[in-house]
């Protein structure tokens, strides 16, 4: 039987090996070096993979807000304008989840806006943050708690005055399709009247596209049966499927007049295909122009806006090929000239919004950065849009960031002359130790909630918030009025000021200090060391999505696996006094499997109930590294005591469509890519031992670990 010294000497190893992996630290922003020089209107607004934005009056003082959808971490966040332009500072509605799409409407019909968004990963489906006035919010249930929806869109599509929700939905081709609910005008739903639930869909465009006065829908297909299709509505909730107006796949879609002559036409990003635009005949039909902008690249996003104020709708785009957002001048007829110089011409970007921020009479821009935030242009008549940066902070900074995650100091401790020490105060017992005459005298005192003590030599002292170097060198200066060489020592008997609360999956180990509760902090502690003492993780923890809230208000998600593979000791969150650690339970049709050595993101991933495939799991780990070894892929399955191995060729699968190497995989399956020259077994102890160690934490597995590891070996 494991001993709770064993356990903790296995994660003295795990944060040894941290020390030793390596360091992945966070960049600050940098604007890219072939950077047009005019493209530096662009705004940074935060560092964090965001995928969607809208721009709505959110708090009813008639100035628009932004909100955007981030997927890492995983919130939705709200920029509150003043109306000239200016935000402010960003307020977190986290989410368990990745966030993909967000958009906004009065579900409940009290005058407020509330908020609707998708999510993914740890959860799934459609959820809302309503809005309670005052800019305070209240997550509810969406209309669905199931599958994977990449764009969502508010409509009244009924013609009942309530608003519902449309929703692009991606899970799989038999599976998913283009989904509607009608809302009931309470923050409820009646039912789901979507026009299909076959084919895979990546994003859905409201829009009266016939001028019959009912809203029309256009889905953005993706896969073996994508296309571009559209669904003509009769006002009250159904849906007259019209022929594909083009077959591919596609990221987006958008409606707007391109030429000028009232209708409404579509716009389309694809996946290797570039922008294509059909010329809308206001009857509901449409003319594909042969005639792509970028025809081999992908796209996220196409709008149209008149950049110039010449009067036509010009193209504005986001490029999922590192290209930034580009633009296309309308010169008329089919003809369009693209034009640089506006925006960044690097990057990978997402959602689009257009709204007037700053009351100018003129629309502003807002793209959402994979990796860079969201930014905004302001914009203007003429040739070109104004130089001008506005400044948001939606979320912390780079700095302020890893600052959270890795203070130098905080409450609970301070750096003095290089060593961490405690820093003292209210409930803490200490105890001072002197010397009269070579004799040893003690005094106990706890620490009074003033923050004050009361000592033989001095009254009334205030203490709070002093190190035990510090505490010593002022009782020193306090004494010396009564004892000519006097000395000291001072030690902290009893920690009672500060303390951290552990919630959510964590095990109880028949001791009374293990499980969820308060936990005193006794100086700089990690959120690892602290889940260590209080019994680990339990089986079904879900590490890749760890919260943590501040005192501020603050809160941050972190993949407490990645964090450990990446080997950076700053992402083993240093803990501060009063923070709230809550650590979640994978879903219950969840399957965990782990993906390590030669992929680009090591870890846990949670996937859905279903079949989960070997180039499932190692695409969601981001695919293997240029070092690894594609032909004995390693799958360890079963009992631990007495797994099975089994051998997968990925080059096989890769290149030549082997799909008898594409293995069906089970919950709890250990996936390992080797290096090339697997021989090197080293590699793998050194780096991916601590992590197994964490991931196998119940003590039997832990015990007969290496019983496992000979097994890995020998089957080579």
């Amino acid at each position: 039987m494991i001993t709770h010294s064993r356990i903790e000497s296995v994660l003295a190893g795990c944060l040894a090996m941290l020390l030793v992996l390596g360091c992945a630290q966070h960049k600050a922003y940098q604007a890219p070096p072939d950077r047009p020089e005019n493209a530096n209107a662009a705004g940074l607004v935060f560092a964090g993979k965001f995928h969607s934005v809208v721009i709505a009056d959110m708090d009813n003082d008639g100035n628009p807000d932004i909100v955007g959808g981030a997927g890492t971490p995983g919130l939705v966040t709200i920029s509150y304008g003043d109306g000239n332009g200016a935000v402010s500072e960003p307020q977190f509605l986290p989410v368990h989840g990745e966030v993909r799409s967000v958009a906004v409407a009065d579900f409940n019909e009290d005058g407020l806006n509330d908020i609707v968004f998708s999510v993914q990963r740890e959860t799934s489906g459609i959820r809302l943050w309503m809005n309670q006035s005052d800019r305070k919010w209240k997550q509810e249930n969406g209309p669905t708690r199931l599958n994977q929806y990449q764009n969502i869109k508010t409509a009244d599509v009924n013609g009942d005055g309530h608003m519902d929700v449309i929703a692009a939905n991606s899970t799989e081709e038999s599976n998913a399709g283009v989904q509607v609910w009608l809302g009931n005008g309470k923050g409820g739903w009646i039912g789901e009247s979507g026009p299909t639930t076959l084919g895979r869909y990546m994003d859905v465009a409201v829009a009266d596209l016939n001028k019959d006065g009912f809203p029309d829908l256009v889905g953005a297909g993706w896969g073996i049966s994508g296309a571009l299709r559209v669904w003509i509505g009769d006002g009250t909730g159904r849906w007259f499927s019209m022929s594909p107006l083009n077959k591919g796949s596609y990221y987006g879609v958008s409606a707007g007049d391109l030429d000028g002559d009232g209708n409404l036409d579509i716009l389309a990003a694809t996946h290797k295909g570039g922008i294509q635009m059909y010329i809308a005949d206001g009857n509901g039909n449409f003319n594909w122009l042969e005639k792509e902008l970028l025809e081999e690249k992908s796209f996220w996003n196409a709008v149209s806006v008149d950049l110039n104020g010449d009067g036509r709708n010009d193209i504005i785009a986001s490029s999922l090929d590192s290209m930034g957002i580009m633009a296309w001048l309308n010169n008329g007829g089919s003809s369009w000239q693209q034009f640089d110089g506006l925006f960044p011409s690097t990057g990978i970007y997402h959602g689009i919004a257009l709204a007037d921020l700053n009351a100018d009479g003129h629309l502003d821009i807002c793209a959402t950065s994979y990796g860079e935030g969201i930014q905004i242009w302001p914009g203007n008549t003429g040739t070109a849009i104004k130089a001008r940066q506005m400044e948001i902070e939606q979320l912390p900074t780079a700095d302020r960031l890893a600052a959270m995650q890795a203070p130098l100091e905080n409450a609970v401790f301070a750096t003095v002359n290089g060593i961490e020490e405690y820093k003292v105060g209210p409930g803490d017992l200490i105890e001072i130790t002197y010397w009269e005459a070579n004799t040893p005298k003690k005094e106990e005192i706890v620490i009074r909630p003033d923050g004050k003590i009361s000592f033989g030599f001095a009254e009334d002292l205030y203490i709070n918030g002093l190190t035990l170097s510090q505490l010593d060198n002022l009782l020193t200066k306090h004494t010396k009025k009564y004892l000519r060489k006097p000395r000291l020592d001072v030690i902290v008997k009893e920690y009672n000021s500060k303390t951290i609360t552990l919630l959510g999956a964590i095990q109880y180990r028949n001791r009374p200090d293990t499980g969820a509760g308060k936990y005193t902090l006794r100086g700089k502690t990690t959120l690892l060391e602290s889940l260590t003492k209080a019994g680990g993780p339990s089986e079904r923890a879900n590490l890749n999505s760890v919260n943590i809230r501040r005192k501020s208000g603050d809160s941050v998600n972190i993949n407490l696996f990645k964090a450990l593979n990446q080997g950076d000791p700053s992402k083993d969150f240093v803990l501060d006094d009063g923070d709230v650690v809550f650590i979640p339970t994978l879903d219950k049709d969840g399957r965990r499997v782990y993906v390590f050595g030669e992929v680009e993101t090591p870890g846990a991933y949670t996937f859905e109930s279903g079949k989960i495939r070997l180039m499932d799991a190692i695409s969601e780990a981001g695919g293997p590294t240029v070092f690894a070894s594609q032909s004995d892929t390693k799958i360890v399955r079963g009992d631990i005591t007495k797994p099975e191995v089994i051998t997968a060729n990925l080059k096989g699968l890769m290149e030549n469509g082997d799909q008898s190497q594409n293995v069906a995989l089970l919950a709890g399956d250990l996936v390992y890519v080797p290096r090339s020259g697997w021989g090197n077994i080293n590699f793998f102890a050194k780096r991916i031992r601590p992590l197994l160690e964490l991931i196998l934490w119940p003590a039997r597995l832990v015990n007969d670990w290496d019983r496992a590891y000979d097994v890995i070996t020998n089957e080579e």
